[in-house]
């Protein structure tokens, strides 16, 4: 920690006046709080040990319509700053950064931008640019049309051909009002406070961001974005000094506070609750039967309430945490729905609410859901909380409080935001561990104190809204003709000279993005150098000890007394008609009961004592060969030093004796697992189509498609839908499999935490083996995939946009075209193809990699209005690799430095316990990754080349590709394709 006197001379020499100090014990930290005396910003300070370091600046933002004003600024203010003036340095940041993270976000009242680091120079280089970009934007016309929108001619210089709009927040919108999860999450705020900031769509409705007017987002911007509305959080173990001073002399300084409206009125409560019926997609060919999403949403408290806030967090677990959970188990036994939706108390603003509902409903049972509601709070408030669930309830609210999570500076930064911009006590929830025990405090002094908090809030509420959510199979097509209605109203409304204006617009928009920034606006965005970077890679100091014959290997670093453990389970050798089945496995060791105790009573028991048990299905190659073939099962945990031992035989329940009785239970399991995947699908289209398209490349992208893929969803899809007749079937092949992990052969061990526990639960590893058998592992040659065959396909779904993707089998990484093309990937994601298809075509996203395990190079978009286009793009990055890409010294340097974010990540306990598996079972070792660095910090552009040359041409000759996107979309490129037609397929 740093010296308290340095840190109040150093505020006050630049600018700064200390306000609070305070010593935070549960997160080991040192709070100082500010206030810069000139401008008026504020600034909190949290010295922490911790490598990686945060800077945030947040502002408050209240949306003013639905235009998504405040996400379309968040986006163009990183495209281009007074110091910094580049067409876009935030991506040049992206190319040349070592951050962990880089990212701005739109909450519904305020807009948020963090970036996080572990190189000090690194830090200040990007502080600096993200003040200049908040301040003092360039955010010309052309930045505005880019990022929010503009019209444009589907044949840019063709006046004739239909008028259209583009924009990267316009088309991210369309692809979020695509998805029924994406509409519901916009639609319960609305519904509860129509008439403040909360019923406003801060990310912009698509009908409506055509209608904001520059002039007014750049009013917006003067307004909002201003110090006496910033917000900055500086987090980590580097020097405060130089951050003060950064921003006091070249950016606060310039201001002079001023008083800024950011106030959002109070709803006022309804009188009578609200019912709204809303339409949403499906595919022209799916059955509406069973489509309807029905979801209750209750107006709770202001956030700030700490108490009941805690109180509502208990509550939600309590009622909707885990299957024995009373709320949740009385509407999955209903069977009015398929699952749940995200249900629960959502906390990220001011004005919370509490949300339950059912998807996969039947369109008139409304009244079911909310007589299921109503009764099952009665009967709570009635008979009174059950002690045991409410202890393990505030168990999961402590463990979260302690818990070093993978993102933590993000976790912290959320907390302090949470409070400080309602003008609250910022340092609140950072003291969680004092306020849950003020919690338990009342709980135990005031009778019924929970039971009246729900009375409240649910049952003498009268200020909900209940949301019928009804499929409509014609809903894409009706809209698309109603926007190409409107576009050809609009276009029959422009004179010749106002369509000549259109075409000049697009055409200067067009040579705005082909523009190459200049030489000196190049040299003033700041840069790392090679020597500012360690050739050591980030290590993980694990130790490799065999019990029962069995590696069970132990990682050093701190875990605050928690607990993690990971079982890895050898999954070669299984029988081939078993494959498809392991998913369900899965799911079933989690879901189902084990042993003497049913599969409430296993919920209730990990809720007790955990913090939740996990499993997955992974399947690579080794560092040496991706073609090597070793899936796993992996079954993890993790629990306080207290609780370790029952973790433990929770593990061992689920293991050695997974219950497949309950056939009621198991239908449930697979139809809530088929509902979350379909409707969860366009959320995560780019890595469905990406897996989708990887499926032939290798016998373990083929697996991976049938363990998470698009194949699963058909499959598990299929079971839900004969469940009845194929019940004996699958109670067949689950416990087939359930036989077949029981080897100690075939267990691994991974554990993090307390040194002490860590014998106890080596002990625990060796009795637990002694159960197994000892069976020899022979490996299998399974039939259904011989060699690699290119396949084109199309997934059509209810999408206005699309996600296409493209792989093709690559190398292994320790060959010596690896490290060449681990780095075009990296390469291509934040050049050619950011600024071809997302800075261009306006899609969202666009992305490359080299899969260094699994030796595939692969491609995609993410919510992209184009389909052949993006192809074309894609087919084109080895003559951009060729023939353009930069290749002198200092470019390749660059090019080197931005790669290795990919590679220095933070090690957080909970990934260190799978890294360390991962790494001693794919054959990583550090000599190898030490190696694999070394020849990465010294690629050449003659490295580059060969890459391209050797696996790229060839590769994208031969390529697999898969889209996923409406109908009439896929057969208009088919239309259009020269280069291949898709096989056109539905889910």
């Amino acid at each position: 920690m740093k010296h308290k006197s340095k840190i109040y001379n150093d505020a006050e020499n630049n600018g700064f006046q200390i306000t609070e100090t305070i010593e935070i014990i549960d997160i080991n930290a040192t709070a100082y709080r500010m206030i810069h005396k000139k401008s008026g910003a504020g600034l909190i300070y949290l010295n922490t040990e911790d490598r990686e370091n945060l800077f945030s600046i947040a502002f408050k933002t209240p949306p003013p319509d639905n235009s998504g004003l405040p996400h379309i600024l968040e986006h163009t203010v990183l495209t281009g700053s007074e110091n910094y003036p580049l067409k876009d340095p935030f991506v040049g940041l992206l190319k040349t950064s070592v951050a962990t993270f880089l990212n701005a976000m739109t909450y519904p009242d305020k807009t948020v931008y963090p970036c996080a680091s572990m190189n000090e120079q690194d830090f200040h280089n990007i502080l600096r640019i993200y003040c200049d970009a908040v301040f003092f934007p360039i955010i010309t016309k052309e930045h505005f049309q880019q990022e929010g929108y503009h019209y444009e001619f589907e044949e840019t210089e063709n006046p004739e051909s239909n008028l259209t709009v583009k924009g990267v927040v316009f088309n991210e919108m369309r692809g979020v009002y695509s998805d029924l999860n994406g509409i519901i999450a916009r639609e319960e705020s609305k519904s509860l406070y129509p008439d403040n900031a909360y019923g406003k769509d801060s990310g912009g409705i698509p009908e409506h961001i055509i209608n904001l007017t520059y002039d007014d987002f750049k009013n917006f911007h003067k307004y909002y974005y201003h110090p006496s509305n910033a917000y900055f959080l500086v987090y980590g173990s580097f020097p405060v000094t130089k951050t003060l001073e950064i921003l006091d002399k070249e950016y606060l300084t310039k201001f002079s506070k001023i008083d800024i409206d950011t106030y959002i009125a109070a709803q006022k409560s309804f009188t009578a609750p609200v019912t709204k019926k809303i339409k949403y997609p499906i595919s022209a060919n799916e059955s509406k039967k069973n489509q309807t999403a029905i979801i209750v949403n209750f107006k709770t408290n202001c956030l700030t309430d700490t108490i009941e806030t805690l109180a509502l967090t208990i509550i939600e677990n309590y009622l909707l945490g885990n299957s024995s959970s009373p709320l949740r188990k009385a509407l999955i036994d209903s069977n009015i729905g398929e699952s749940l939706t995200s249900s629960g108390y959502a906390d990220y603003q001011r004005d919370t609410f509490f949300t339950v509902g059912m998807k996969g409903c039947k369109k008139y049972r409304k009244d079911d859901i909310l007589d299921i509601i109503f009764n099952v709070c009665r009967h709570e408030v009635k008979n009174g909380f059950n002690k045991d669930r409410l202890a393990a309830a505030f168990q999961s609210q402590e463990f979260s409080a302690r818990e070093i999570t993978s993102s933590y500076p993000l976790n912290i930064m959320d907390r302090v935001y949470n409070y400080w911009l309602y003008n609250a006590d910022p340092f609140t929830m950072l003291n969680l561990n004092y306020y849950i025990e003020q919690l338990k405090k009342k709980y135990n002094e005031i009778p019924f104190f929970f039971e009246k908090i729900l009375e409240k809030y649910i049952l003498k509420n009268v200020h909900y809204s209940v949301l019928i959510f009804r499929p409509d199979n014609e809903y894409s097509i009706k809209k698309a003709e109603k926007f190409r209605k409107k576009m050809d109203q609009k276009k029959a409304l422009l004179s010749d000279e106002e369509k000549e204006t259109i075409v000049k617009n697009s055409l200067k928009l067009h040579e705005f993005y082909a523009l190459e920034d200049s030489k000196e606006a190049l040299d003033t965005l700041p840069k790392l150098k090679l020597k500012n970077i360690s050739e050591e890679p980030v290590k993980l100091d694990s130790n490799i000890d065999n019990i029962n014959d069995r590696p069970f290997i132990t990682t050093d670093i701190f875990s605050n007394r928690i607990n993690y453990l990971t079982i890895a389970v050898d999954l070669r050798g299984l029988d081939e008609d078993l494959l498809d089945f392991l998913p369900i496995f899965k799911l079933a060791v989690l879901k189902m009961g084990a042993g003497k105790f049913d599969y409430l009573e296993m919920a209730e028991r990990e809720n007790l004592y955990t913090g939740g048990v996990s499993a997955g299905l992974y399947t690579d190659g080794s560092f040496d060969n991706s073609s090597d073939f070793f899936p796993l099962f992996k079954l993890s945990s993790k629990a306080t030093v207290t609780n370790t031992p029952q973790m433990l035989n929770l593990l061992q329940d689920k293991l050695q004796s997974c219950r497949l009785d309950n056939k009621k239970r198991l239908k449930n399991i697979i139809i809530q697992r088929k509902s979350a995947l379909r409707t969860n699908i366009l959320n995560s289209g780019s890595s469905f189509a990406l897996s989708y398209a990887s499926r032939n490349v290798s016998i373990n992208h083929n697996l991976n498609d049938r363990f998470i893929g698009i194949n699963h969803i058909r499959f598990i899809s299929k079971l839900s839908d004969n469940f009845d007749a194929e019940y004996d079937n699958i109670v067949e092949k689950l416990s087939r499999i359930k036989s077949f992990i029981k080897n100690r052969n075939r267990i691994y061990f991974s554990y993090v935490g307390d040194n002490n526990t860590e014998i106890f639960t080596k002990n625990w590893a060796e009795n637990l083996l002694t159960s197994f058998d000892s069976k020899q592992i022979i490996n299998r040659n399974y039939s259904f995939l011989q060699s690699y065959q290119p396949s084109s396909e199309a997934v059509c779904l209810p999408a206005e946009v699309a996600y296409n993707a493209l792989s093709f089998p690559a190398v292994s990484a320790n060959t010596e075209l690896a490290p060449p093309l681990f780095l075009i990937g990296q390469y291509l994601n934040f050049n050619f193809l950011w600024e071809k298809i997302r800075v261009e075509n306006g899609a969202y996203g666009a992305s490359s990699f080299y899969s260094v395990l699994g030796g595939i190079f692969g491609l995609a978009t993410y919510r992209d209005p184009f389909i052949m286009k993006s192809y074309d793009t894609f087919y084109k990055c080895t003559d951009h690799i060729l023939k353009e890409m930069k290749r002198d010294e200092t470019s390749i340097e660059q090019i080197i430095i931005g790669s290795l974010k990919k590679l220095d990540k933070p090690i957080r306990p909970e990934n260190a316990v799978n890294i360390a598996v991962n790494k001693y079972l794919r054959g990583v070792t550090d000599q190898k990754r030490y190696e694999f660095r070394q020849k990465l910090l010294n690629v050449s552009y003659k490295d580059i080349e060969n890459a391209a040359q050797e696996i790229l041409i060839n590769g994208f000759k031969n390529a697999s590709v898969c889209t996923i996107s409406n109908q009439t979309n896929v057969q208009t490129a088919n239309k259009k394709s020269t280069e291949f037609k898709f096989n056109i397929e539905f889910l």
